[in-house]
């Protein structure tokens, strides 16, 4: 599903994935440790399930429990900018060294990040700075 990355069977777990998204992609990382090592690049361009529209906003990227190492790259291949809207470290070390890199065309400015309690962002950075400074 070009709309949704449900890491709930290990299928993630220290995995590189390389994915065309929908627009309003989620990733959604729920039980402890589905996402530890995930390299997840997303390549945005062209909508996969509506052709000839194209991709703007990636919604959210959830981690609801403890994972560990995750690395998500979006990179903008369409020539129109994207957006990243949300990324939601829930609980205590559901963002541990978990790395957001961002190509040229990928808006950051407007992303929230929930840091929802303290510890759940441990070691994670957006383009090199601190989850907890944004």
């Amino acid at each position: 599903d070009p709309q949704t990355l449900d890491c709930e069977f290990s299928q993630c777990r220290n995995r590189r994935i390389t994915l065309q998204p929908a627009h309003g992609f989620q990733l959604k990382c729920q039980l402890p440790g589905q996402c530890d090592g995930l390299d997840l690049t997303l390549n945005v361009g062209h909508d996969p399930t509506n052709w000839g529209s194209g991709v703007s906003e990636i919604n959210d990227l959830i981690f609801d429990s403890i994972q560990n190492g995750a690395t998500v790259t979006v990179n903008s291949v369409g020539g129109q900018y994207v957006e990243i809207g949300n990324l939601h470290c829930k609980k205590f070390g559901s963002c541990n060294n978990f790395k957001l890199i961002t190509g040229v065309g990928v808006e950051i400015w407007n992303m929230n990040v929930h840091c929802d309690q303290p510890g759940a962002c441990n070691g994670c950075t957006v383009n090199g700075q601190s989850c907890d400074m944004l």
